[in-house]
């Protein structure tokens, strides 16, 4: 699949000339940057961890490739972009799968690099073929001339037609608001059920410039956002000091129900550049991704951030609780030591108030609560265990059997209150 264009207008931020020297990227971009090689890494690991499987295929999708190369901020030095990240991604991950195998592995992976700028794909092709990675997968990659919105349609039926599994990254690393829809994520998500989608927006270029004009009405309308170009007004008005989280939490909801996702994750990025905030959303159709890439945050500690609470109810605010609303939304939660205990503690003092003497899976349990907090799996299940050693909640193997507390958790365990337990009070 290759198409060429006539040569498009010069980008608003980054330009990329054959042969000249890459654009300087932005230090937030870096942590972005590392996060997509890192999660593309163990997304193939654990879809490739049973030793008997000899194939995993696989597409991926970078809807604003750019030109492949960029200079790094202070050293100069010059860094891989999004392309060359995921084609040296997926050589890595294919080498240490191979490493635990007798019989070969092979991973069979399509790309499709999307871009506008005439200069830009010249750039990226040169990059391409002077990677020793990519250069060995040339016959599966297409560099397409264009936007991401014209080439989704024969991009997904060529996802339908290639594998059953239907796996599918789409990295949509747009500069600004207004280049990806909600409606194309629906598409992706109603379509391609193993999909998963990395997206970033630039959230505070769209409240900063949220206006009350026709115009920024059709933007929204475009966006898939159902949200009035009066709503800021109205919400300033109603919150002058503190109208800005306020706003960001509204869009959360927004930005989640219309796209179609299962599960959901936003992640704020603070730009030393602009000092203004980016925020990065991965989307999927399973919880198990979710959780992965929530695992990966805590790993690397970075430039990321929540806003929000540290137990459930992550990403708002309960007005029945002690604290104000919106001072819940001003927490800056930060994946560090700190968060870490404040996360363990919240999680032993709610975690009870959401089991039911009549029990719920392990595995359940987590689905239920997975979109609302920044704890993994593996965290929570940690709490489960001292709540039991604690005699606050009982373990019950499939088949009805009391297990002994403490006990390492499978997702098949039923978790319950002790009838004892009864008198816990409610959530407040």
């Amino acid at each position: 699949m290759n198409s060429k264009k006539p040569k498009a207008k010069k980008a608003s931020h980054y330009f990329w000339e054959p042969g000249g020297q890459p654009p300087v990227l932005g230090s937030h971009s870096i942590a972005k940057h590392q996060v997509l090689k890192e999660y593309l890494e163990k997304y193939v690991a654990i879809l490739a961890a049973r030793p008997v499987q000899e194939q995993l295929r696989l597409t991926l999708v970078d809807g604003f490739s750019g030109g492949g190369a960029y200079l790094h901020p202070e050293s100069g030095e010059r860094l891989p972009g999004s392309p060359l990240i995921m084609t040296k991604a997926m050589a890595t991950a294919e080498a240490i799968a191979k490493e635990s195998r007798r019989k070969d592995f092979c991973l069979d992976v399509e790309y499709f690099f999307i871009e506008k700028q005439q200069s830009t794909i010249e750039f990226l092709s040169q990059e391409l073929c002077e990677s020793k990675s990519a250069y060995s997968q040339m016959d599966r990659i297409n560099v397409l001339q264009g936007t991401f919105s014209e080439y989704l349609e024969p991009i997904i039926s060529q996802v339908e037609q290639r594998s059953r599994s239907r796996r599918v990254i789409f990295v949509l690393d747009q500069y600004g608001f207004t280049d990806v829809r909600m409606s194309d994520l629906r598409k992706i998500f109603k379509r391609l059920r193993n999909a998963e989608v990395i997206l970033t927006i630039a959230t505070d270029w769209l409240i900063d410039h949220w206006t009350e004009k026709a115009n920024y009405d059709q933007i929204l309308a475009n966006l898939g956002i159902n949200l009035a170009s009066t709503f800021a007004r109205e919400i300033k008005e109603a919150h002058p000091t503190d109208w800005r989280p306020v706003i960001q939490h509204k869009l959360h909801g927004e930005f989640y129900s219309e796209s179609g996702a299962a599960y959901y994750t936003p992640f704020f990025i603070h730009s030393k550049d602009s000092h203004r905030a980016y925020w990065l959303l991965h989307y999927s159709g399973h919880s198990k991704a979710r959780d992965v890439m929530m695992h990966l945050h805590w790993e690397l500690n970075n430039h990321f951030q929540h806003f929000g609470r540290a137990g459930f109810g992550m990403l708002g605010y309960d007005p029945r609780r002690h604290e104000s609303g919106v001072q819940q939304l001003k927490l800056s939660f930060a994946f560090d030591e700190s968060a870490a205990e404040q996360t363990e503690q919240a999680l032993l003092s709610e975690i009870p108030r959401r089991i039911t003497p009549d029990g719920i899976t392990f595995n359940d349990f987590f689905e239920q609560v997975v979109n609302e907090t920044p704890a993994t799996k593996q965290m929570i299940g940690h709490q489960i265990r001292k709540l039991t050693r604690e005699k606050e909640l009982e373990i019950l193997s499939a088949d009805g059997k009391l297990r002994k507390n403490g006990v390492q958790l499978q997702d098949s365990d039923i978790i319950r209150r002790p009838y004892r337990r009864l008198l816990l009070p409610p959530t407040t």
